[in-house]
């Protein structure tokens, strides 16, 4: 496994470090994998309301939600949250019992697992890259900075001609929305779904449904949410993330506008991931969207209905894997 920074993440982690000198610091890391090559190409800030002290750091992590979704939207391909870093004091250059549980959580949101980082000055500014996987593994791995070695499709920025014709159309009264060919099927299918809505507050007892803060299950989610954000994006949707105190929201928008809220709830001693629709709860498993939209299609080019029993059978799909 090899790790490469672009010059601009490089510089990123050194200023962060500049600037929080006397404390703790750190950040999140934006980039691609392919095969055994993990390019990073934006090293976020932890943010302004991030806890820095001398040892001990905390992120803001509604911040580093915002801003990850913002800069990932620079790219022609937009890069994924692969791991994190944070400095260490003085020459203590492995994992505290507190980064084990931070780290585990960013390896739970991929299959490849996560990229964490620990900076130290002793005296001098040192980086030491860690390859983490499930069951909790660390494994060094090296590392080398450069633009030249990142493929020039990992570098290409969304093209200026593109959100130029957005802006314009909009400007002038035209389609408000970003083009979204499959909306009209995604729609029949969120109303289908409703119809196998899972009444959870029948399930779960009414202490147990409490909203749990936001950042406290984030990283799991987004690692879950990341092949139907994927499909959103090449299906021409715009998905906007954004957090509240309680929750994460999903506002899918193409000519309307769909906008899904997760929980993260607990029952009989196990974690799920729900979300609200339209006044109705649902489970939620990694690549719910994408798989029903693609029996949906396949259904429709076959000349079938995307009907309930359509929609059953995509979900005891994902229940078997």
């Amino acid at each position: 496994m090899k790790v490469v920074f672009s010059e601009r993440a490089y510089v990123s982690v050194l200023a962060e470090t500049a600037e929080k000198i006397r404390t703790e610091t750190g950040g999140v890391f934006l980039g691609y994998i392919d095969g055994d090559c993990w390019y990073i190409v934006e090293a976020v800030d932890p943010g302004p309301k991030s806890v820095f002290q001398v040892a001990f750091f905390e992120y803001d992590q509604s911040y580093l939600n915002h801003l990850v979704n913002k800069l990932a939207r620079l790219y022609e391909t937009p890069p994924g949250l692969i791991g994190l870093w944070h400095r260490h004091p003085g020459s203590f250059d492995s994992f505290s019992g507190t980064d084990d549980g931070t780290n585990t959580r960013y390896a739970r949101m991929r299959k490849e697992g996560a990229v964490s980082m620990l900076v130290n000055i002793d005296p001098a500014f040192r980086m030491t890259v860690y390859h983490v996987t499930l069951p909790l593994r660390y494994r060094k791995v090296e590392y080398e900075v450069g633009d030249r070695f990142i493929p020039e499709k990992y570098r290409a920025l969304a093209p200026a001609e593109r959100l130029l014709n957005y802006i314009d159309g909009y400007a002038c009264g035209g389609a408000r929305r970003k083009k979204f060919p499959e909306e009209p099927l995604f729609a029949e299918v969120l109303c289908i779904l409703r119809r196998t809505s899972l009444n959870v507050e029948d399930y779960i007892r009414g202490d147990m449904l409490r909203r749990e803060r936001a950042e406290l299950f984030v990283e799991e989610l987004l690692g879950k949410l990341e092949d139907d954000l994927e499909y959103f994006s090449g299906a021409g949707a715009e998905a906007e993330i954004s957090l509240d105190e309680y929750c994460l929201h999903l506002c899918v928008r193409g000519r309307e506008s769909y906008d899904l809220s997760f929980y993260r709830i607990q029952y009989r001693d196990e974690p799920y991931f729900i979300f609200r629709f339209d006044g109705c709860s649902f489970v939620y498993t990694g690549g719910l969207f994408t798989l029903l939209m693609a029996d949906a299609k396949t259904a429709a080019k076959n000349g079938g209905a995307v009907d309930k029993e359509l929609v059953e059978c995509s979900l005891s799909k994902l229940e078997k894997n």
